[in-house]
């Protein structure tokens, strides 16, 4: 009786139900322990970021993302899914494969892309400011007789023409006061010229007082709202931007001398006898004039044949020297120890530059490419609507397009556009302020300029 009490109650029957044998106990042992070594090196594997493909029928090692975007407190989906995650986010483990990402925040405009997730490798989406829904602010106490709009991507100061019949006035207007104040007003037998310096902050305006006789150059700061300084010269003048000198920021050639101009007015001769009205100076002071299809150096007596006549040298340093031609082309050559290699021509004369890189972007309108301060070219844009103007958004690359009645955002690093604005009218005027991200353009309405600024 004791015995059979005792295998009725054996430990393995309070589980099974039923009594095992010592075989069947050994089998079951023998699955344990035999899954336990086949799963416990998946387990590892998968936690050190190894999947299996089953399309490719290999095993991947999962990829990372990182997110690290503005404003901080944005939303991030990640396949429709959002990431519960505070902004930088760093996303590990996910299988290689390709994601839809958004991101998006209230009164900004939404930021999407798919994107690739490669194995062993970080995926980065970096550099991303979402970009505002805001609607354009009318810019008060504008003159109503405006022609034109000057700005500075980083001053709050613009500049401002104005026409009556052969007067023209100069205002300043100061952006974060919204005071108008007269500057500049004279005389001149055509609109002036007015330019501002993609380099620093200033700005001239040359005023002609007879077809064939003296002009004047106001040289202006924006940053100094004192009397401009003015020179007198005899037409013809040419006139070229500094790079690097903010103190004397302007080179101007009259009756074949090269002066540099400081923001004082104090005139240096840097070159006489330059009877070329092609010329260039670099960063080093060097004086390049052409003549008869050859560049020469005439500090170092440097001489380089160009295969195409230029009507302008818009560049020249170790790696690169560009040029534009008459037929509305701009050639990019390489220079080297002893001649210029045309790397490439691009059509078009539009330009800007981008102060942080150094790189200029030329334009036609209907593509656009860059040229790289070490002389490399990429073609960023090539689209089917006329671009009337680009530039900088932000410092991060991001581009704005402005075509006849609206703009558009383009981000080249990610191929992402936005539409920023659409108007009934066409856009005269526009620049961009970095600092306070803010598109300023103007259009005419019933008859009037009027000057919008919009918050970006």
């Amino acid at each position: 009786m004791a015995k059979q009490i005792k295998k009725d109650f054996q430990p393995h029957t309070l589980v099974t139900g039923k009594y095992l044998g010592k075989k069947m106990r050994r089998f079951i042992m023998i699955v344990l322990i035999s899954a336990f070594f086949i799963a416990s090196p998946l387990v590892i594997f998968y936690t050190a970021g190894y999947r299996y493909d089953l399309i490719q029928r290999t095993i991947k090692q999962t990829g990372v993302l990182s997110v690290d975007i503005k404003p901080i407190d944005a939303e991030i989906y990640l396949n429709e899914v959002k990431i519960e995650k505070k902004i930088p986010i760093r996303l590990t483990n996910r299988a290689p494969g390709t994601y839809h990402i958004k991101i998006q925040k209230e009164g900004y405009k939404p930021w999407e892309k798919d994107i690739t997730i490669q194995s062993n490798q970080t995926t980065f989406i970096k550099d991303v400011i979402l970009l505002k829904n805001a609607a354009p602010q009318l810019i008060p106490h504008i003159p109503e007789n405006t022609t034109q709009i000057f700005g500075s991507e980083f001053h709050d100061n613009f500049l401002i023409l104005t026409q009556d019949e052969n007067t023209y006035e100069i205002y300043i207007y100061n952006t974060r006061t919204q005071t108008t104040e007269s500057l500049i007003r004279g005389m001149s037998v055509s609109q002036p010229q007015i330019s501002v310096s993609p380099f620093q902050e200033v700005a001239y305006a040359r005023f002609d007082e007879t077809d064939d006789g003296s002009s004047i150059l106001y040289l202006i700061s924006l940053s100094n709202l004192e009397k401009p300084v003015v020179l007198h010269y005899n037409k013809p003048i040419y006139i070229q931007w500094s790079k690097t000198a903010s103190d004397s920021p302007l080179f101007i050639q009259s009756e074949n001398t090269i002066r540099n101009i400081s923001l004082s007015g104090v005139q240096n001769i840097i070159a006489r006898a330059v009877s070329s009205s092609i010329w260039y100076v670099d960063t080093n002071n060097h004086v390049w004039t052409y003549d008869t299809h050859t560049l020469n150096n005439l500090s170092t007596q440097k001489v380089y044949s160009l295969t195409q006549e230029p009507r302008l040298i818009l560049d020249i340093n170790e790696y690169r020297v560009i040029t534009q031609s008459m037929d509305n082309k701009t050639f990019v050559y390489q220079p080297d120890k002893d001649r210029l290699t045309e790397k490439r021509s691009l059509p078009g004369t539009k330009i800007f530059y981008k102060r942080d890189t150094k790189e200029w972007w030329i334009w036609s309108d209907w593509e656009l490419s860059s040229v790289y301060n070490d002389g490399g070219i990429n073609l960023l844009e090539r689209g089917g609507e006329k671009i009337k103007n680009a530039m900088l958004l932000d410092l991060s690359g991001v581009m704005l397009f402005v075509y006849d009645n609206k703009f558009a955002s383009f981000n080249p690093g990610y191929y992402v556009r936005h539409e920023l604005l659409q108007t009934d009218s066409t856009i005269l005027d526009t620049f961009v302020n970095l600092r306070q991200r803010k598109i300023f353009y103007m259009i005419n309405e019933n008859g009037k300029n009027n000057v919008y600024a919009l918050a970006y």
